[in-house]
């Protein structure tokens, strides 16, 4: 079973935001430093903000191709990348990335896996040296390797990253091959676990993200307009539970960036295109906005959660106490929501 897009469900049992009691906070972006107190640095569309054991937030910048720390004091750094398009290996800070769209944490080595999206590369930060280096792809766009040594294989733009519940395996989403692919830590081998046109594997459309359910469950959805979201049982079976056509009589998502999974079974989803966060409410079969007006734009920070103005989001992370944080991808900030 392809794995979970998130290390944070080995930290603590996740909660819940109640929406309505919500508060939308500047954690980074709204400044020109290029390091510093965050809320006075400049960030260039991020796409990603994910939570590391220590408490620290790692932010990626799709154009500003960096790997960026916020501590729990506040305080931004770079981890790698000079901010140049780029594929090179090395210190974090003479190394360069083209267009990462996702990252994971390691929740026991704290290494960072980067989806480095225009190499069509997994890339790995050394959380002891800071190294930067090449772990999944070849660099070459296209489709080979499976069943053998992932920093062989083929990749064709890896849009995002995670581990499984066990932390043994990172998933990838292979999406210019229309496939999920995991890569098992130990041996370093690539495999297919879900494609579009393949009928050896569960059936998905254009996958963008992905994630897993405390049930087992793997949630896939794609970017285009009208979601899909698909459910992928333990048994294989495929369950087309939102879509263009199939909206619970919500407003249908519109260009979904990325997902996360609660522990209680329901699905945050990054409704890109609509300027929202929703959760899918599995029991309930409903969907729900938790963060943004749908209204694109930049106001209300300091207000509350379903009044604040979004500018295509692209990702979103809960912490262990339950709050959550949004990569505010073109209005180039992250935001916390909560108490």
């Amino acid at each position: 079973m392809p794995s979970h897009f998130s290390s944070a469900v080995l930290l603590a049992t996740l909660l819940p935001v109640a929406a309505s009691a919500a508060t939308v906070h500047l954690v980074a972006g709204g400044g020109s430093a290029a390091e510093g107190p965050a809320r006075d640095c400049k960030l260039t569309w991020p796409f990603a903000a994910i939570g590391d054991r220590a408490g620290n937030l790692v932010i990626c910048e799709m154009t500003g191709n960096r790997v960026l720390r916020v501590t729990p004091d506040g305080t931004l750094s770079v981890v790698a990348g000079t901010g140049a398009k780029g594929a090179v290996d090395g210190p974090g800070r003479a190394a360069s990335f083209d267009g990462p769209h996702m990252v994971a944490v390691h929740p026991v080595s704290g290494d960072i896996f980067v989806a480095d999206t225009w190499n069509s590369s997994v890339r790995r930060i050394d959380a002891a040296t800071g190294v930067v280096s090449r772990f999944a792809g070849s660099g070459a766009k296209g489709f080979s390797g499976d069943g053998g040594p992932a920093v062989q294989a083929a990749f064709n733009e890896v849009y995002c990253v995670g581990f499984d519940l066990g932390a043994k395996s990172l998933s990838v989403v292979d999406l210019g091959n229309h496939r999920m692919r995991s890569i098992d830590l130990a041996s370093g081998l690539v495999r297919s676990v879900a494609a579009k046109a393949d009928p050896a594997l569960p059936v998905i459309a254009q996958p963008r993200a992905a994630c897993i359910d405390a049930a087992g469950n793997l949630w896939v959805v794609s970017r285009g307009k009208g979601g899909p979201l698909q459910r992928i049982a333990a048994d294989g079976t495929v369950t087309t539970v939102l879509s263009a056509t199939a909206s619970a009589g919500a407003k249908p998502l519109n260009g979904p960036k990325h997902l996360w999974a609660d522990r209680d079974g329901n699905v945050l989803i990054v409704d890109t295109n609509n300027h929202l966060i929703r959760r899918w409410l599995v029991n309930e079969q409903k969907l729900v906005d938790v963060v943004g007006c749908g209204r694109k734009g930049k106001a209300g920070v300091g207000g509350d959660a379903l009044a604040v103005e979004l500018n295509e989001p692209h990702g979103v992370w809960q912490a262990p106490d339950g709050s959550l944080y949004v990569a505010d991808s073109h209005n180039d900030r992250v935001l916390r929501v909560g108490p």
